[in-house]
């Protein structure tokens, strides 16, 4: 019976533990502008312990679109840079947001995105009159992730949020609007689910918040961050609690083999 106990334990015990390569993608990200032409241009450095397969930049400023040219392998601790020109056509100064996108695979051709947001200065800097905070969740199918929006301001502003996520999450509401009171903060839930995002995962989330005001253009950017696990079963059974059940059950055998002793 014992060596059943210690068998089940150990297979337990052994399958929580895993070792796997993974990509680390260091991503830096500028901007400037001259006349009406906004350049960004941008470094990517894999810093995991294998290479990253099919790299490009996916570059959105606006309604615009940009993809970059793709190059079929980053080996690690090697550098993949691009740079994108966009025409801007801005009705007010201020700051706007740009939101990158890396998309890459692994050696086995499964998708990935590492995302990266922004914001870049049109005629003048100025300073945005909200301020946002994005929490951070664990999920396996779905969740939610939570979403607050102060006004620092003495006036009534709308504004409106995007939840900007990898195409491996999907997200139910995401863009949402507010109308906040001078020095209110409201919040709102994001519904976010699984699409295809593997067991493990690590995703940075944005929320970009825009308002403006007579004379200018204003952008908040939050982030936050979505973890992905999965929850494994035995029998539709939890493993956690099995687990938990199981420490129970050799605690219990091994005290009443003590009190036997103890009783002989």
């Amino acid at each position: 019976m014992k060596k059943y106990l210690y068998l089940l334990v150990f297979t337990l015990c052994f399958n929580n533990f895993s070792y796997a390569s993974y990509i680390s993608l260091n991503t830096t990200l500028t901007s400037s502008i001259k006349d009406k032409t906004l350049v960004i241009s941008g470094s990517t450095i894999n810093k995991g312990d294998e290479s990253a397969h099919n790299v490009k930049a996916e570059i959105k400023v606006q309604d615009k679109d940009i993809m970059s040219n793709k190059i079929s392998e980053l080996k690690v601790n090697g550098t993949y840079t691009f740079e994108e020109k966009f025409n801007l056509n801005l009705d007010k100064p201020g700051t706007y947001p740009v939101i990158l996108t890396i998309h890459y695979t692994d050696a086995n051709q499964y998708p990935f995105a590492a995302l990266s947001c922004q914001t870049f200065s049109y005629k003048k800097d100025v300073v945005a009159p909200i301020f946002g905070q994005l929490g951070s969740i664990t999920i396996s199918k779905e969740g939610k992730i939570k979403f607050a929006l102060k006004n620092f301001s003495d006036k009534n502003i709308k504004t409106k949020t995007v939840l900007v996520t990898p195409r491996e999450l999907s997200v139910q509401n995401s863009l949402v609007q507010m109308d906040l009171a001078p020095k209110y903060e409201g919040s709102v839930d994001f519904f976010v689910k699984n699409f295809s995002a593997l067991n493990k995962s690590t995703y940075q989330v944005y929320a970009v918040s825009e308002t403006e005001d007579e004379s200018a253009h204003y952008t908040s950017i939050s982030q936050g961050i979505i973890k992905v696990i999965e929850i494994k079963t035995i029998f539709g059974l939890n493993y956690t609690i099995i687990i938990s059940l199981l420490v129970i059950l050799i605690a219990v055998f091994f005290a009443a083999q003590f009190l036997k002793k103890k009783q002989n």
